[in-house]
């Protein structure tokens, strides 16, 4: 036994080097996605030399118990580096809510499992050279039973977890239950109604207004907003950082509370999405509108079919209802954003021509991570395909896409008596130029356009539960105090929650809140 473990001893070498390749890797990345870790970045490097010194001294044939031990604190930093590499940043409401949802749709596993593979490599290097230094040599197999404590401390899983959990059993600093605004008490304007037609565009946050730093890939965008209203100070609140739950702080003016593993056995059943929550597309069904929602993506992806069928959207198209037998996808996800917006020109024609007033929803998936999805109409124009990354050039598709649409709109007087939304579902997660995102003033965007409305912009501190009531008040509707929800129209010079109290303090009461949570999911009567 002895000679065979000593006769691995000459590879010692290649598996230093392999070693100090894969922590190497880790720190670099580790540090990059949150620079705070570089405070364990240097225990971690004197670890390495000491594994290389010690891992070069005769083996011992006899194991010491818990040799193996600083395996789990690295999978546990294993599981944090696969959701950062995937999402962008380790959030613990996110991973719930996708571990109880489909994270998949048509080819975007593949791509979801390359991404998982390359985080995973480093920690395999790591974990096969420990077993490789470590098995057989007592020095090493004590310091292993003595490094597991630091490890499990200075880790960024464990400090990520820790944070979530401190805020999350916090004092709140916010009732959000009574801050609530009933929004059945918003009041339809009178006369003829207007059209709503809003454009959700996947992760274009304002941020990439920056030409320094990200060109004119929002040039179409820009010029748009010099035709209406613009809010610029839009930041991401708690739980309302992916499609779905930006999609219900904009709709329903809360975050969407709840979901995921740690709640799920709460319900029996989740056919009824949020059903004490009123929403935009409630209160418009309640006053006669048609209601129609359109994305290339499939509807079941993260449960947007259930939101839907919940909320009064009558008819929701999605690729599955819009390829029918056919099923052939322009991308990973279904069909690109040139399609859907051919098919909502379309739609909204023949709506146009019906006697009640109609919303239209379209959701895009152009700048969807990691690199985006160029639409096949953009690959032959020059001044789309000339900048230097697949994410750059697939928001400046999509961008381009929506600002012809809104001219076909205009041109065939779609707008006359409309108000068109054109906003972010949430801030983009990781892409090609995502660390140039991370060194900015990140945003949400928001315009809104119509009759009367002229280059405004306000800069209120606001989250995505106020674009409700804003939308609500673009529409002539009449608010209670100007609110909704948890929102705050930004047409109005009331205060936002975030303006009043901060967003610090807004996330820590979504964390901490389970009374608002309980009632908007029916666990307690509505008020």
């Amino acid at each position: 036994m002895t000679d065979q473990i000593g006769a691995a001893r000459p590879l010692w070498p290649a598996w230093a080097l392999i070693f100090a390749y894969g922590l190497t890797h880790i720190i670099v990345y580790t540090i990059d996605a949150d620079p705070i870790t570089i405070l364990y970045a240097f225990p971690a490097t004197g670890l390495a030399f000491i594994l290389m010194r010690l891992g070069r001294r005769l083996p011992s044939a006899t194991p010491a118990a818990g040799w193996w031990l600083p395996i789990i604190p690295l999978a546990l930093w294993m599981t944090w580096h696969i959701f950062v590499e995937v999402f962008g940043t380790f959030s613990i409401p996110a991973i719930l809510f996708h571990l109880q949802y489909d994270l998949g749709s048509n080819d975007v596993a593949l791509q979801i499992v390359l991404q998982i593979v390359s985080a995973v490599l480093p920690f395999t290097l790591v974990i096969t050279c420990w077993i490789a230094f470590a098995r057989g040599n007592t020095r090493l197999q004590r310091l292993g039973s003595a490094i597991v404590l630091p490890l499990f401390i200075l880790n960024p899983f464990t400090l990520a977890t820790g944070i979530y959990f401190t805020r999350a059993y916090s004092a709140s600093t916010i009732a959000l239950d009574t801050y609530y605004s009933d929004p059945r008490l918003a009041v339809a304007p009178a006369g003829k109604p207007k059209n709503l037609i809003r454009i959700i565009l996947e992760s274009t946050e304002r941020t990439i207004w920056h030409e320094e730093v990200f060109s004119d890939i929002a040039a179409p965008l820009k010029k748009l907003e010099q035709r209406g209203f613009s809010a610029i100070g839009i930041e991401q609140a708690e739980l309302t950082g992916w499609t779905l739950a930006g999609m219900v702080a904009s709709d329903c003016g809360v975050p969407l509370f709840g979901l995921g593993a740690i709640d799920r056995n709460e319900f029996s059943t989740i056919s009824d999405f949020m059903p004490n929550a009123t929403c935009l597309s409630d209160l418009l069904a309640r006053d006669g509108y048609r209601q129609v929602f359109i994305k290339g993506a499939q509807l079941s992806f993260s449960g947007t079919d259930r939101f839907l069928a919940s909320h009064n959207y009558k008819e929701a198209l999605g690729f599955d209802e819009l390829a029918g037998e056919e099923r052939v996808a322009d991308n990973d996800w279904g069909y690109d954003d040139d399609r859907v917006f051919e098919i909502a020109l379309q739609r909204i024609e023949q709506l146009s021509r019906e006697p009640k007033p109609y919303h239209v929803t379209i959701q895009t998936l152009g700048g969807h991570s990691p690199k985006g999805y160029v639409s096949k109409s953009c690959t032959t124009r020059s001044d789309i395909m000339s900048y230097p990354n697949e994410t750059m050039r697939a928001f400046a598709c999509t961008n381009t896409l929506t600002a012809e649409f809104i001219d076909h709109l205009d041109k065939r007087g779609l707008m006359n008596n409309a108000v068109l939304v054109v906003q972010s579902d949430h801030l983009a997660m990781r892409n090609e130029f995502y660390s140039e995102l991370e060194r900015q003033e990140r945003r949400n965007t928001l315009i809104i356009i119509r009759k009367g409305f002229s280059g405004e912009v306000t800069r209120t501190a606001a989250s995505m539960v106020d674009v409700f009531p804003t939308i609500l008040d673009a529409m002539n509707y009449r608010l209670p105090t100007n609110r909704a929800g948890l929102g705050t129209s930004l047409l109005s010079s009331e205060p936002t929650i975030v303006g009043q109290f901060g967003l610090a303090a807004f996330d820590h009461s979504i964390l901490a809140d389970t009374a608002l949570r309980d009632r908007l999911w029916g666990l307690r009567p509505s008020n």
